[in-house]
């Protein structure tokens, strides 16, 4: 909702949350508004409030892979345990097998958490799933370089330098 934005955007929350609130009771399924509510609540320390924003759009729609992906960052920001933020990811893996972005999603949480090697592995599992993908090639490289493994990562961009010359 363009209005809500503008409203928060001039820090007016309230006029902001009105018509977040006006979205999504025309779409309850409607993330942009969820998120833009959620955010407000998190940021106004409701962290029950911000899930649950989150929550009510996957009862609406059961398949909203950017919701629970929200809902894993969520858990990742409030410190909740592994577990939760893996179990966030891999439902959105499953409500959209054909997406990347709960891979990513994945891989960027073991980085984060130190769990570099797992990143490695789902990141090499990509890469023969999508030889061709520049962008899984240069997300595999760079943990590579992160895990020490130089040699391995040059060869990675190598690969990614044929399929992107001019880059």
């Amino acid at each position: 909702n363009l209005k809500g934005s503008a409203y928060a955007g001039k820090g007016d929350t309230g006029k902001a949350r009105a018509q977040f609130e006006l979205a999504l009771k025309s779409d309850p399924a409607y993330l942009p508004a969820a998120a833009n509510l959620a955010s407000l609540d998190f940021k106004a320390g409701d962290v029950s409030a911000a899930r649950h924003r989150y929550e009510r759009v996957l009862e609406k729609d059961k398949n909203q892979e950017s919701a629970m992906l929200a809902l894993a960052e969520l858990a990742t920001t409030t410190q909740r345990p592994e577990k939760e933020v893996l179990e966030w990811i891999h439902r959105a893996k499953a409500a959209a097998p054909d997406s990347m972005a709960p891979i990513r999603a994945e891989i960027d949480h073991y980085r984060r958490s130190g769990q570099v090697e797992k990143a490695v592995d789902i990141a090499l599992q990509q890469k023969i799933r999508h030889p061709d993908d520049p962008d899984t090639l240069e997300v595999l490289a760079r943990l590579l370089v992160g895990a020490g493994r130089a040699r391995e990562a040059a060869v990675v961009f190598g690969d990614r330098a044929v399929l992107l010359p001019n880059s």
